[in-house]
C-alpha cells in the first residue's frame, strides 16, 4: 500500500511538473520564438520577424513581421485564453502598427473571382460574448487602384458584442487619402449609436471626373455630418459648408446646404430634407426641397416637392441684354416650385416686379406666371403662361 502510495505522489508531481512546463514555455519568448520558426520552416511560408517578446499569457509582441515582403506590421497581442472556457473571447490590447501592403498583392486579395456556393452554416453557441478592451490599428501608404489610402488611424476601446444585435464601444478613427480626409467618432450603448464625422474631399480627385461636364473645383467645401441611431433606424443631419467651383466662365459658390434624413436601414425608407443657399455670376438660389424614396424600388417610389427663390444679378442680366438693346430697369424677383416623381413633373414659375426697356419703352408686367406639365416618359410638355 505505502509503494502504491508513492507511486501517485510520483504521478501527481510529475503531472504538476508537465503543467508547469507548459506553462512557463508558453509563456517563455524563447520557447515560443523556437515554436514559431520550426513551424513556419514546416509550413514551407515565407514569413520573417525580427524579435517575439513576451508570451501568450502575459501579452505578445512581434517586431517587424514581413509576409514575403507584401505585408509588414508590428503586432502586440494580450488575449486572456482563460475567459474562453465561459465562451467570452475577451482581447485586452491589441495593437496593429505600421501595417503596410503591397499594391499588386492587395489587388490580387480584391480581385473579384467567381461565386462559390456556400453551405448554410450555423452560428455557434460557444462563443457567447467578444470582448475588446483596446485596439489601435495603423497603415502606412497602401494603394489600391487610383485610391491611395496615405495613413489610416484606427482606434476602438471598450467594446462589446453578445453574437446577436447588442453592441457597444468606442471607435476613433482618423483617415488621410487622396479622395479625401476625415476624423470619425462613433460611440454606441446597447445598440444606439452617435457619429459625428468630419471630412475633406480632395478637389485633385475630383476634378477629373468633373472635367468632361465643363465643371472646375476651386474651394472644396468642408463636410460636417452626425447620425444616430440603431441596427433599424438611422437620422442624419449633414452640413456642406462654403466651396467654389466653375461653370464654363460662371462662378457658382455654395454658401450653406444643409441636409437632414431619417433612413429605414432594414426598410428602405428615406425621408429627407435639403435646404441652402447658392451664389453665382447668374443668380442667388435659396432652395428648399423635400425628397421620399425607398431604396429597394427608386423608380416606382422616388417623389420630390421644391420650393427655390431666384434672385437674378443685374450685371449678368444687363450684359446678356445689352446686345438686343434692352436695358433692365428694376431686377425682377423669380419663385420657382416643382413637385412630382420619376413620370411626371409640375412646375410653377412666378416673376413678379421687373421692368425693363427697350428703346423708349418701359415694359413692367407686375405678375407673370408659368404653369408647366412634364410627361417625362412621353417626353411631352404642356405649358400655360399667365398675366
Amino acid at each position: 500500500m505505502r509503494a502504491l502510495k508513492w507511486i501517485f505522489v510520483l504521478l501527481a508531481l510529475i503531472m504538476i511538473g508537465l503543467i508547469m512546463i507548459v506553462t512557463f514555455g508558453l509563456n517563455s519568448a524563447r520557447f515560443l520564438d523556437y515554436v514559431a520558426k520550426e513551424a513556419i520552416t514546416q509550413s514551407g511560408l515565407d514569413i520573417r520577424y525580427s524579435k517575439i517578446k513576451g508570451g501568450l499569457y502575459s501579452g505578445l509582441e512581434i517586431k517587424d513581421f514581413n509576409y514575403q515582403d507584401d505585408v509588414k506590421a508590428d503586432l502586440k497581442l494580450d488575449v486572456d485564453f482563460m475567459a474562453l472556457k465561459s465562451g467570452v473571447v475577451k482581447i485586452k490590447d491589441i495593437n496593429l502598427s505600421h501595417l503596410r501592403v503591397d499594391k499588386d498583392f492587395l489587388a490580387s486579395l480584391l480581385e473579384p473571382s467567381e461565386p462559390k456556393a456556400q453551405k448554410e452554416s450555423t452560428q455557434s453557441d460557444f462563443i457567447k460574448e467578444v470582448v475588446v478592451d483596446r485596439l489601435h490599428l495603423d497603415t502606412q501608404d497602401i494603394v489600391y487602384q487610383r485610391y491611395v489610402l496615405n495613413a489610416l488611424s484606427l482606434d476602438v476601446s471598450d467594446f462589446h458584442y453578445d453574437m446577436k444585435e447588442q453592441f457597444s464601444g468606442d471607435i476613433q478613427a482618423a483617415i488621410m487619402s487622396n479622395v479625401a480626409n476625415a476624423d470619425i467618432h462613433i460611440t454606441a450603448k446597447k445598440s444606439h449609436y452617435d457619429a459625428h464625422i468630419d471630412a475633406d474631399v480632395s478637389k485633385d480627385f475630383l476634378n477629373p471626373y468633373l472635367k468632361e461636364s465643363n465643371v472646375t473645383l476651386a474651394q472644396v467645401p468642408h463636410i460636417m455630418i452626425d447620425a444616430t441611431g440603431d441596427l433599424a433606424d438611422v437620422y442624419v443631419d449633414a452640413t456642406i459648408g462654403e466651396g467654389r467651383l466653375h461653370y464654363a466662365d460662371i462662378e457658382i459658390s455654395p454658401k450653406r446646404l444643409l441636409l437632414h434624413g431619417d433612413v429605414g436601414i432594414k426598410s428602405g425608407d428615406v425621408k429627407a430634407k435639403l435646404e441652402g443657399d447658392i451664389d453665382s455670376d447668374v443668380a442667388g438660389l435659396n432652395l428648399l426641397a423635400d425628397v421620399t424614396l425607398n431604396t429597394n424600388d427608386i423608380n416606382n417610389t422616388l417623389t420630390f416637392k421644391t420650393q427655390n427663390r431666384i434672385d437674378l444679378k443685374d450685371i449678368y442680366l444687363q450684359k446678356v441684354l445689352k446686345e438686343h438693346n434692352v436695358t433692365v430697369v428694376t431686377v425682377p424677383k423669380l419663385h420657382l416650385d416643382a413637385s412630382g416623381d420619376l413620370k411626371k413633373v409640375v412646375i410653377n414659375s412666378r416673376l413678379n416686379e421687373g421692368s425693363i426697356k427697350v428703346d423708349d419703352f418701359i415694359i413692367a408686367p407686375q405678375k407673370l406666371d408659368m404653369d408647366a406639365h412634364y410627361d417625362l416618359a412621353k417626353e411631352a410638355i404642356d405649358a400655360k403662361l399667365l398675366s
